[in-house]
């Protein structure tokens, strides 16, 4: 049972099949398939006990809060890893002692990319055959899963798509037998809804547009070079159906460009946020100040002590009319390194989440685009800030007296040991 490695003559027998059955399908002609949402997010860490703490803490809920040894929650647990909603978000934390995942890739995506790594997700397709069958055709091959046999997530089926170039995020397609992960909560008031987006740095924008473009995906929005103070990015949003992807490359100048030192310290086609979507996103935001979370300020001069919402929610607009975002501190960062000379940065940034509200009536509609300007380049200098400060806070003020230590690593992954005894 090793899903996203399926061996050779169970991925011939799945495909053998999947044509036979097409060939009778009545719609074939005029069959399409849609991505209809991301199901569920896969994040690679060092211990799945400590993040489980520090997610609860953030509002998402076990799915088998109680797991006595030998039962089957315990037992799912130990294969597939650690299942947690949120709203309607889900994610699976795996660690080194999960067994679904071929021999290696746990340990080696933290090698190269570090703790708490969004490393794939799962994206709901209801067509799923047809989907693999037409990006067949457009030589895109797909790879079936393996044995999904007990998924947390009830996921019936599902493949992969190859990427030409290395990248340590890959994305899954999947089928369910029905969506049976509600949120787990008494209080959903302040949860999200799902995901409406995620960030991915790359080195090259041009060529990882033509690889989105090549699955469908159509360009929404692309603005001039964003500028910060001392280096700048470029950024282009796509969408397919359900799925919102902002591409994002920096531009290094006087300093190097944080989402540069985001990249080469998690990889080319890293993912370095999602964006959860919210009904009443001050309502949230208040709510995760209460349990202690950490936000970025959208400028500088607050009161880093006596955060308000003022100080932490963006304005702005896009095509569904008005938008309000705001940014946590990292979940986890890399380092800290020996870097020495201009541009060296002690702590490297990591994985965050954007939480956002569409549709609000606070901000006049001005914009027919995606990812409206102002909140990019607010988020944008805000990290910019974070690093040349040297920044090492993380979502949790308290993370580091309870357990959090940073991997230690260098630049040619050669001196990389485990991040907890």
């Amino acid at each position: 049972m090793r899903p996203f490695l399926a061996p050779p003559l169970r991925r011939n027998l799945v495909m053998a099949i999947a044509t036979v059955v097409s060939k009778y399908d009545p719609h074939r002609e005029t069959a399409q398939f849609h991505l209809e949402k991301i199901d569920h997010m896969i994040f690679a860490c060092y211990d799945r006990r400590f993040w489980r703490k520090q997610l609860e803490r953030f509002g998402f809920t076990p799915l088998y809060p109680a797991m006595p040894a030998s039962s089957y929650a315990y037992e799912v647990d130990r294969y597939w890893g650690t299942a947690m909603t949120f709203g309607g978000v889900k994610i699976l934390l795996v660690d080194q002692e999960n067994s679904a995942y071929r021999k290696g890739l746990i340990r080696d995506l933290l090698l190269k990319s570090g703790d708490m790594h969004m490393f794939s997700a799962a994206v709901l397709v209801d067509r799923i055959w047809t989907a693999s069958r037409e990006w067949s055709k457009e030589g895109l091959n797909p790879h079936p899963l393996g044995d999904v046999e007990g998924h947390p997530f009830k996921v019936a089926g599902g493949f992969t798509l190859d990427f030409p170039y290395p990248s340590p995020f890959f994305w899954q397609f999947v089928s369910k037998r029905h969506d049976e992960c509600r949120s787990l909560s008494n209080d959903i008031s302040w949860q999200p809804v799902g995901v409406d987006h995620f960030a991915v740095a790359v080195d090259n924008l041009t060529r990882w547009i033509a690889e989105y473009q090549a699955m469908g995906f159509k360009i929404i929005y692309e603005p001039e070079e964003i500028r910060g103070e001392y280096s700048g990015m470029k950024t282009v949003a796509l969408r397919r159906d359900g799925v919102v992807v902002a591409l994002v490359e920096g531009v290094d100048g006087v300093q190097p460009s944080q989402v540069s030192t985001y990249r080469r310290a998690h990889g080319d086609h890293s993912v370095q946020h999602a964006a959860l979507l919210f009904k009443d996103l001050p309502l949230s935001v208040r709510e995760f100040l209460r349990r202690g979370v950490r936000f970025r300020f959208r400028k500088s001069g607050f009161d880093p002590f006596r955060p308000d919402l003022d100080c932490i929610i963006h304005q702005g607009c896009d095509y569904s009319g008005s938008l309000l975002q705001a940014f946590t501190k990292p979940l986890a960062r890399r380092g800290p390194t020996a870097e020495v000379g201009p541009g060296a940065r002690k702590f490297k940034g990591g994985f965050f989440w954007e939480v956002n509200q569409r549709g609000v009536s606070v901000v006049q509609e001005t914009s027919g685009e995606l990812f409206y300007d102002p909140t990019v380049i607010g988020l944008y200098r805000s990290i910019e800030l974070e690093e040349m400060q040297d920044d090492a806070s993380l979502l949790f003020p308290e993370s580091l007296t309870e357990g959090y230590r940073f991997d230690e690593w260098d630049a040619t992954n050669r001196n990389v040991e485990r991040k907890r005894e």
